[in-house]
Formats: C-alpha cells, structure tokens, sequence
C-alpha cells in the first residue's frame, strides 16, 4: 500500500495556508485577508517565513533548518511544501468531506477529533534569545546562548528549542511551517498527535472510527481494508495473523501467494505454504522435513551440509565419496582436514614426524619425508661448527665436509685468522705456515731455520741424513756455493772437493 504522500499531488479547493484549518494558527487569518497573503508571498524568497523577523533573521533562521526543509517560493518549492503539510497535517483527520463514506456517528466521533487537534495545536514563533529567552533547548538539551534564534511554544510555556530541534516527539520530522500539538510537555505534528487518540488504517490512512480493527504487520487497518494486494479481496478482521502471508511488507490471501510467490521444495517438488517451515539456500528450497541428506537420509543440520550435483548431501557421505586420504594414517578424511600443497591430514593426524607434538596452529616444514615443527627441522638442517660445536646461524666457512665459525677459523697456535692466509693441516688440527713450519718443518743443517714447504718458498738439498737452504749450501772453508758434485761431506760440514781458495 502507497502513502498518499508517495506520489505527486493535485491540490483541490484551496491551498493549506495559515487559518485553513482553525488547529494550525495562533491567531485566525480572515478569509478576506488570504488573497492579502498570497500576494505578500510572491515577493518572499521563501514559501514559509516565520512572523516579526527581519531579513537578516529569516536568513539565519533557514540556515538552521536541514536543507530539505527549506521551500524557496517556487514552483517545486511550493509542491514540496503542500506535499510535507498534507504528510503532518492530513485534511482527512479533521475534514469529513476529505473521508470516504463516514457514517454518522463515525463523522461524530471525527469532529470531535477535530476539536482535540484545535484545542492542543498551534504555531510556533521565532524569537531571538534575550535575558528572559535564556535556557536549554528542550531537543538536544544544549544551552541555548545570547542572540541565537530559538523556538517557542505558547502551549508549552518556559521551554524552547532551536529551530532544527522543533521535532514531532514520535517520528522526529521537522515540524513544517512550525505547526505543532502538545501533550504531556512534548509536541508533535498533526499525524502523530491524532494517532494518540485514534489508530491509523494502513490502508487508506484515515483514522478508524470504529471499533472494528484489524491488528496484523505491526499495524492496524479497517476491516474492509486489509485486503490482498493481488486480488484485492478483504481478509476479515477476526481472523489471525496466520491466515495472510505477507511479502515485501504487504499482505497477501495465501491462495495468491501460494500461487504467485511460493517456493517449490526442491526435494519433494511440491509447494511450501506460507505457513510451512522452509530452510532456504541460494535459489534451492526444501521443506524442514525434506531437509535430509540425498544418500543416507539422515536428518540433515542445517548450518552442515554440502551440495552434490543439485544435491543436499552430509560431510560423511560427501568425504566418502570425493574425499582425499589422510597422509597420515591412510584413511578417509571425513570432516574437517588440514592442506599442505597435495597433502591432506586430519587434524589429529598433523603432528611433527621427529617430536609428534601438534602442528595445528603453528609454522611447520614440509619436506618430501613428512612435516616437521621448525625447531626439528632447524635441529636437522642447521650447521654445526666444528671447531665449537655450536649451529652457525650466519656466514661461516668450510674445509672439506666440515664447517667453521670465521671467528673459529683460526691458526691453533698462533690463533691468527686463517680465513684469507696459507694454511696447513695435521692431525686434524689447522696452522698457519709460519707456525707449521716452526713446529714441523725439517731445519737447514746451515742455519738452523726450518725449511719452508711453503709455495714460493726457497729450494733445499739433501745429502744423508741433513738438509740445506740452497743459500746455505756453501763451503765452510771458502763460503764458496756448492753444485751437486764439487762438494765433499765430512764430520757434518761441507768442504770443495778440491784445493779450496782458503
């Protein structure tokens, strides 16, 4: 059902102006003084102004409203205007003849409607805040300061409101034109004032003057009125919520919505009333009873179960019959699984292959063998130093298949750093060719000095059991270099083997 307000409007008769309805105005215009009106509005910017404020007034006094409730006179302001005061102030809620078809004692019981609405109505007035208008606004509670535009209320004495805060107590609109109804110390516009007396018909929006209601959607209709939107016949008042569907907030007879509406149960093809329980997901539809795994039938819960093929069908029976092997244990995984690239677990099964401790949750290795927890396999692969025995996080270097700190990597005599020096190797143990040399290295039967292997180093001869620096190789007598055949050697010292020059 449209609110008469939903669409565009013909006025008829008149316009609603100040005395159109003796509820809306503090003081009655004269029929005489209307066209007075009309023509004193043609040279307004605005559809509305507020009485006895000067032009600077007025701007400010729009300024607070929200934009929507600023009509300029225009064409589509005006339009506007008449639109928003039929909404707040509706004619069939005081005028019998804006009703359809009121008997008399229904006319009775609206005329006196009517004089409630005059008696609590009236308009509010715009004063700038002197001395005596000090206070807080009745809308936000903020405290109202000096020289700010404020609304006052004759019905509701000593209490004011900023212009944007003069709303209707129950659906918070800005009051149009300031009209406004009192009671109990709050205000409201004219629609909501007269449904505290009487109820609203969801249908034809006029107010029920019997007692024949009809309660169903959170609302209240005539009895004529709550009708089927499809075929537009009544649904009588007595009856239940129960006995109307209702669809996208209106109500429908339930053979119209069974026939236009309804969804077919994709189990058993046949109808779900609007009545009937149904389980929905995506564009399939079930009856609860229907609601049963497709291959072992088992009453199926609705937050676990799986499509097959069109299908409802378990987690049990789907694993069984698309699901992988665990590679842990081998077998069927039949609910919930863990994934690592083509590898499936069950999550009991996804523990470390070397401490067996539990993987789930937590970073973890996959190698070809199995998975491992990071500290296993760090343990695995980390490198030892083979000097120290502890893992080497960064760097370090290698000899052979063994590896070293480069701070472990040093000469055991000396401890100079072997990382960019000669080395040599004995016993497992690391020198650097100086310190080789020292303690290992024959020694010049000359000079005593050892006799470096070292690349580059200088050449020796051997004769028996001595050895000798070519430098060194010299006679004892003359200190004349010796070749491999002018030399005799006796009593361990070299002499020329004929007359020497001493």
């Amino acid at each position: 059902y449209c609110s008469r307000n939903d669409h565009d409007i013909t006025m008829v008769e008149s316009e609603v102006e100040p005395g159109r309805l003796n509820v809306l105005a503090e003081e009655d215009v004269a029929k005489e003084d209307l066209e007075k009106e009309r023509e004193r509005r043609k040279n307004e910017l605005y559809a509305f102004i507020p009485s006895g404020l000067t032009k600077q007034q007025v701007e400010r006094f729009m300024s607070l409203l929200p934009k929507n409730m600023v009509y300029n006179n225009t064409e589509e302001g005006h339009k506007r205007h008449q639109r928003e005061l039929l909404k707040q102030l509706p004619l069939h809620d005081v005028e019998p003849d804006a009703c359809n078809n009121l008997t008399a004692e229904e006319m009775e019981q609206l005329k006196k409607v009517a004089r409630e609405l005059e008696a609590a109505g009236g308009q509010g007035h715009v004063v700038e805040v002197s001395g005596d208008n000090k206070g807080t606004c009745e809308g936000c509670s903020r405290e109202v300061g000096e020289n700010e535009l404020v609304v006052l209320a004759q019905h509701v004495p000593n209490k004011r409101w900023h212009p944007n805060c003069f709303t209707c107590a129950t659906c918070n609109d800005q009051l149009v034109d300031l009209y406004y109804f009192h009671k109990a110390g709050k205000i409201f516009c004219g629609r909501h004032y007269a449904e505290l007396q009487i109820p609203r018909c969801g249908g034809c929006d006029e107010l029920i003057l019997n007692d024949k209601v009809v309660r169903a959607q959170g609302q209240k209709w005539h009895a004529d009125h709550f009708c089927c939107l499809r075929c537009d016949k009544p649904m009588a008042f007595d009856k239940d919520e129960e006995d109307y569907a209702s669809r996208n907030g209106q109500p429908y007879c339930l053979p119209c919505y069974e026939e236009h509406f309804a969804n077919m149960c994709q189990v058993c093809q046949k109808v779900i009333g609007a009545g009937q329980e149904q389980l929905t997901a995506g564009e399939h539809h079930w009856h609860l009873d229907c609601f049963n795994c497709s291959a072992c039938s088992k009453k199926l819960d609705p937050s676990k179960f799986l499509m097959d093929e069109g299908k409802i069908i378990c987690h049990p029976c789907y694993a069984n019959k698309h699901g992988k092997n665990c590679s842990a244990c081998g077998l069927k995984i039949l609910d919930t699984s863990l994934g690592a690239g083509d590898k499936m677990w069950h999550p009991d099964c996804f523990v470390c292959i070397e401490c067996k401790e539990s993987l789930v949750g937590k970073s973890f290795v996959s190698p070809p063998e199995g998975v491992r927890c990071v500290p296993c396999h760090g343990k695995l692969t980390t490198r030892t130093c083979n000097a120290c025995n502890k893992p080497i996080d960064k760097g370090g270097l290698s000899h052979r298949e063994n590896f070293y700190h480069e701070t472990c990597f040093v000469c055991s005599v000396c401890q100079t750093s072997l990382q960019t020096n000669p080395f040599m190797v004995r016993d497992e143990s690391f020198f650097c060719q100086p310190c080789f040399d020292q303690k290992f290295s024959k020694r010049c039967h000359g000079c005593g000095k050892p006799i470096s292997k070292a690349k580059g180093a200088t050449s020796f001869v051997s004769v028996k059991d001595t050895s000798w620096h070519d430098d060194c190789f010299r006679c004892k007598d003359c200190n004349k270099l010796l070749g491999d055949d002018d030399f005799k050697f006796s009593s361990d010292a070299l002499s020329c083997r004929g007359s020497c020059t001493n």
